[in-house]
């Protein structure tokens, strides 16, 4: 995950030239126009102050967050899942990791599309479950504890769900129109099919503000997945490929250490081949909101 940076400096080459022996008077000018020139060239680059984003996770004090999920497909279906959790930090390393409890508070789900129950299902069997997830300062989620989950539907890749609340972080201090990137593959829930998805992210710091008098950064999102499945069962002849395509807009706060906010619009599109050879395309929209409500 490499920062690049823009670099700021300029180099100011004057467009005339004097020959030796002119007055003072006429050299200084000269001499001085440059100066100023490069001062305020200076006093620009040091607005665009590097800065470090780091989640702060402290024991003393809980999180609570909402995930709205919309989907729309191309035949005008529309499902929407709402999911509302609590982070409470049991313990912090010295170098800043932390466990963290999530507890699933509350799981709607609003369904007009019958293909869409297994997400459905899926979101239904995690309200009153409680996970514990491994989480660097970076937002490198590591070891996820399940046993607290039991009942829930298997094969999930927790890791990238929980990726949304910690987005991954730069290695070092970044100026506004640095970037950097994240890749990550892992498996998506299906009963007849192994599926694999393969997410490229990049993202871009726009800027540093003040909000109610808290510093926070904003940071653009773009993100390219590819999908690959085929049918669990041996020899047969299903198989699944897909792309999604995406990009939003996270808002991170300095001050508290944490995500304040993230939206993403996605559009998925797929093509299935049933166990007959036949063909199916499909396209889905999905809008992603987490917003931290404590």
């Amino acid at each position: 995950m490499g920062v690049q940076q823009e670099a700021c400096g300029r180099t100011y080459r004057p467009l005339y030239s004097y020959p030796s022996g002119r007055v003072f008077s006429v050299i200084l000018p000269k001499v001085i126009l440059p100066l100023i020139l490069l001062v305020a060239l200076g006093f620009g680059c040091a607005k665009k102050e590097a800065r470090l984003l780091r989640y702060a996770f402290s024991t003393e004090r809980g999180q609570r967050y909402r995930t709205t999920l919309t989907m729309s497909s191309s035949n005008g279906a529309m499902t929407q899942i709402l999911l509302e959790e609590t982070h409470h930090v049991q313990e912090v390393s010295l170098d800043g990791n932390a466990w963290v409890e999530v507890r699933f508070d509350t799981a709607e789900v609003h369904l007009s599309d019958p293909q869409s129950l297994a997400a459905a299902f899926l979101a239904r069997s995690l309200q009153g479950k409680v996970l514990r997830i491994k989480v660097s300062a970076r937002g490198e989620v590591g070891s996820v504890d399940n046993s607290g989950a039991q009942g829930s539907v298997a094969g999930i890749d927790l890791a990238q769900t929980f990726s949304q609340v910690f987005p991954p972080l730069p290695e070092g201090p970044i100026r506004p129109g640095d970037s950097w990137t994240a890749d990550r593959t892992g498996p998506v829930p299906s009963v007849q099919m192994d599926i694999v998805n393969r997410v490229a992210t990049k993202y871009t710091l726009l800027g540093y503000e003040k909000d109610a008098g808290k510093d926070i950064a904003k940071v653009k999102v773009k993100t390219r997945a590819e999908l690959f499945g085929k049918s669990k069962e041996s020899g047969a002849q299903g198989k699944l490929r897909g792309k999604m395509t995406g990009e939003g807009f996270i808002v991170f706060s300095l001050d508290e250490g944490r995500l304040i906010s993230l939206e993403m619009r996605n559009k998925t599109e797929v093509t299935s081949q049933d166990e007959e050879g036949k063909a199916q395309k499909a396209a889905t929209n999905q809008v992603v909101k987490v917003e931290a409500l404590q």
